[in-house]
């Protein structure tokens, strides 16, 4: 079955580097369509089967199982069920916050279609379903949402790391900012 969580933010997870807007799950049938634009939100989507046609920054594509994308809901972008696909299986988040900003600009200077093939999403779904966990819950404390926060870095990181290969090389501009920000604003 289908799970969309909206938690309701306080002033303490607005302040974070990354906060989560909505986390779920999405089965669909073959009819599916989202269409969106001026949404102060990134949204990262995870498929696990079926396929998805996307529309984004201009360009159109088709991801299926093991794709991951990251969109900047501020643009006008829609996705629908693959003409192919009898249904849809998808983990997604939407998240903000100043940290989640400088990490998709970077994103977007290496990738800027916004889609990743992984060889394994393990890794990002096991975050997913953290999220979803965290959120399913009434109880949200501070603690959670720090927890909250540090799984959406990583599935960022992950997208990072799985779009550009590592190296021993000096970290490029806005790695260096998003580091020294968050040493400065969330470090004692």
């Amino acid at each position: 079955a289908s799970i969309w969580l909206i938690p309701t933010l306080n002033e303490h997870a607005r302040n974070l580097p990354f906060y989560v807007q909505e986390v779920g799950r999405t089965i669909a049938g073959e009819k599916y369509y989202v269409g969106r634009k001026n949404l102060d939100s990134f949204e990262i989507a995870c498929i696990l089967s079926g396929g998805i046609d996307f529309t984004y920054n201009g360009q159109s594509f088709t991801s299926n199982k093991d794709t991951v994308v990251w969109l900047d809901c501020r643009y006008p972008h829609t996705f629908r069920s693959e003409a192919q696909s009898k249904a849809v299986d998808c983990y997604f988040v939407h998240f903000w916050g100043d940290g989640a900003i400088r990490y998709h600009e970077f994103f977007k200077s290496i990738c800027p279609a916004g889609l990743v093939n992984f060889k394994s999403t393990e890794r990002i779904i096991r975050y997913l379903k953290r999220l979803i966990s965290i959120y399913s819950t009434d109880s949200h404390t501070p603690l959670k949402e720090v927890a909250a926060c540090t799984y959406l870095s990583n599935i960022c990181l992950g997208m990072i790391e799985n779009v550009q290969p590592k190296s021993d090389a000096e970290p490029s501009e806005p790695i260096r900012n998003i580091k020294k920000y968050l040493d400065t604003n969330y470090t004692e």
